[in-house]
Parts: C-alpha cells; sequence; structure tokens
C-alpha cells in the first residue's frame, strides 16, 4: 500500500512540474504564414523551426499557459482573457487581454489589452527576438491580403521582469529571427504584389539596424529589375547589385 502511494506522489509530484517548466495551450503548432516569403526567397529566408507559436483562434475559454523565458526568472503564467464571442471583432481578434503574472507568486507583473495597445491580438510566438537569452513574444495583430504580417514585439527586460513593447518592430512585417546568425527578417509585398522586399537587420551597439535589402519591382514594361543594397563600411546602405530581367530572379539569389 505504501508503494502505491509513494508512486501516485511521485506521478503528481512529476505532473506538476512538467507543466510548470512548459506549458498547457488548447492548440500548439508550427505557423505557415511565412510560406510565400519562403517560396520566394528560399536561400535567404531561414525559417525559425524552433519558434513557439500559440495559435488562439478555437480556444473556447480562459485559458492559462505557463512559459520559462530563462533558467534565471520563475516560470511565467500568461493568462488568456477572450472576448465576449457576441463582439463585432471576435471572429478576427477573439483575445481581450494577456494577464502576465509570476506563477510561483501569484504577482501579476502586467496586461497587455487590446484596446490599451490598440492591437487586435490573434495568437503569439515565443522567441528571443534580441538575443540576450530571454524569451520575448511577438504579439500578432494581422494578416494583409498579400501576406503581410503585423504585429508588437515585447522584449522581457530581465530589470523590470516584465515585457516592454520594442517599437523599433513596429514597422516590420512578417518578422522572423535566425538565431544562429542573430539575424531578424522582414519580408513585405506591396503595390498590388508587384514590389517584393525583404530586408535583414542585425543589432549593432545594441540597436536594431538594417544590413541587407533585398527587392524586386515591375519595371512596367513586363520586365523586373533587381535590386540588393547591403550597409558598407561607413553604416550607409549601398547599392551593391542591380539587375533589369525579363524573368523573375527572387528565386536565383
Amino acid at each position: 500500500m505504501k508503494r502505491v502511494i509513494h508512486l501516485l506522489f511521485f506521478l503528481i509530484v512529476f505532473s506538476t512540474s512538467l507543466l510548470a517548466n512548459y506549458c498547457f495551450v488548447p492548440i500548439k503548432g508550427s505557423h505557415d504564414i511565412y510560406s510565400e516569403g519562403r517560396e520566394l526567397f528560399p536561400n535567404i529566408i531561414k525559417y525559425d523551426t524552433l519558434s513557439d507559436v500559440v495559435n488562439f483562434y478555437d480556444i473556447k475559454s480562459d485559458t492559462i499557459i505557463y512559459r520559462k523565458v530563462n533558467g534565471n526568472v520563475n516560470t511565467i503564467a500568461f493568462k488568456i482573457k477572450l472576448k465576449d464571442k457576441s463582439e463585432k471583432k471576435f471572429e478576427y481578434f477573439p483575445i481581450k487581454s494577456i494577464e502576465i503574472s509570476d506563477s510561483d507568486t501569484y504577482r501579476v507583473l502586467q496586461e497587455i489589452n487590446e484596446e490599451k495597445e490598440d492591437l487586435g491580438i490573434s495568437n503569439i510566438e515565443f522567441n528571443d527576438f534580441n538575443f540576450d537569452g530571454y524569451v520575448d513574444m511577438y504579439v500578432y495583430d494581422a494578416c494583409a491580403i498579400l501576406a503581410n504580417c503585423y504585429g508588437h514585439v515585447f522584449l522581457f527586460d530581465k530589470d523590470l521582469h516584465k515585457f516592454v513593447l520594442a517599437t523599433e518592430f513596429n514597422e516590420l512585417t512578417s518578422v522572423s529571427v535566425d538565431k544562429s546568425k542573430k539575424e531578424i527578417y522582414s519580408y513585405n509585398r506591396c503595390c498590388g504584389g508587384a514590389l517584393y522586399t525583404y530586408r535583414v537587420y542585425k543589432y549593432i551597439n545594441d540597436k536594431l539596424t538594417l544590413v541587407k535589402e533585398i527587392s524586386e519591382d515591375a519595371d512596367g514594361t513586363k520586365g523586373y529589375i533587381y535590386k540588393v543594397k547591403e550597409m558598407d563600411k561607413n553604416r550607409k546602405m549601398k547599392v551593391v547589385k542591380k539587375v533589369k530581367s525579363k524573368e523573375p530572379m527572387l528565386l536565383e539569389e
């Protein structure tokens, strides 16, 4: 009998520990919002397969998920509060707010509110967006018809012990990262789909800096203008390649 009790106790402790150190979510999986970008830039876009994306569209009620942002920080609890289903925007942006707290002390650290942040919350990506060893979060707003996805990046501040809005990401679309190269990528398509732009950013002196830009635009004569810019030693963006072609060249890069 004692052995059975000890076994049950071990299973309860193990399950609780596993839950606290990872997560509980109704839906979790890799997203594919960059599929078009990867087709256009197969050798450029290095999709981060370790990214952790939580999609909230099928959540039926308020939900709590857990993430370990760093080994030196207590597990963080994210309480996802749904809107009333009768609200007009519920179908597209189901989340009303995200309450963030310390899972050990239950102390509320902050709340990200849709109205206050002027942000329609559809899902969240947990990733290290400034390569400091702490997990940050990318709160998705919406994706436009040309596959441009918008959102806000919140970087975890170890001193403030909270997530702080990183405004330098606000103008970036379809953001992805390569932690091995410590690069941030942004893909954008505009002008009725005629212009494709892919940008590479790095942190230089703790500032997010554009270091490379690849674009392809229709020239108005059924041809294309392919252009590559790179940052020179004076930290100025300089055209290093420009080609006029009758065929798209992005797949050749």
